[in-house]
């Protein structure tokens, strides 16, 4: 059996622009495929992937880690006697937030299945995010209620700014809310689940990097 990119005894997973998994393996590994990025330095390198639509199984650990490269959501998925896995999204990114937005929502003693998206709507507008499923229908948003025009945030959720008379609003308005709306959101999850804080710096080598993949190709 090909060994894969393994800490704290667990696979990890991460989710790119594609809208699906990615996990490190070894070349050679069966349905691998080879994959070309960029470090933050320039640098050119390659990695040996496979690809995975979904995963199935009890989340039986959340965590967040701050690395070098931000903050990160890990979800420890476990199926039996299956080795671990972890899936490592930076709460920065799309699929983070909107993990994020559901994860309250789950019963964490029975199984979810993960499902990540990346499309184009009929608007031309970029869709990201992850479906959570659990007993055969879609967790729904925790933070919000409704959808479209009649959605409303609930549960301490903050209200986007608005505009006043004759002004827009600044892009930096909307960075700062983006990002109060983040640290509300990890908060929250911390303390309804009660979580213990882990400031700790940990990174993979160069080969695998979730965090830094996901900061040069989720956005």
């Amino acid at each position: 059996m090909a060994v894969v990119e393994k800490r704290d005894a667990g696979i990890f997973l991460s989710v790119l622009a594609d809208g699906e998994f990615h996990m490190t393996v070894p070349e050679g590994t069966p349905g691998a495929v080879k994959r070309v990025y960029k470090t933050s330095t320039g640098e050119e390198g390659f990695k040996w992937e496979k690809v995975i639509t979904e995963v199935s199984g009890i989340i039986s650990k959340v965590e967040f880690h701050e690395g070098d490269y931000g903050k990160n959501l890990n979800l420890t998925i476990t199926d039996g006697d299956d080795e671990p896995l972890i899936v490592s999204l930076s709460t920065a990114s799309n699929f983070g937030e909107d993990m994020m937005k559901k994860l309250l929502s789950v019963n964490l003693e029975l199984p979810v299945r993960l499902v990540p998206y990346a499309f184009v709507d009929d608007k031309g507008k970029t869709r990201k995010g992850v479906t959570v499923y659990q007993s055969d229908e879609k967790i729904k948003n925790y933070f919000q209620e409704g959808e479209g025009k009649e959605a409303k945030n609930i549960n301490g959720y903050p209200d986007a700014p608005k505009a006043k008379a004759g002004k827009t609003i600044s892009t930096d308005e909307w960075k700062m809310y983006f990002m109060q709306a983040r640290l509300f959101m990890i908060d929250t999850i911390t303390e309804k689940l009660n979580l213990e804080s882990k400031e700790e710096n940990w990174k993979a080598d160069e080969s695998y990097d979730p965090v830094k993949g996901a900061k040069k190709e989720e956005f």
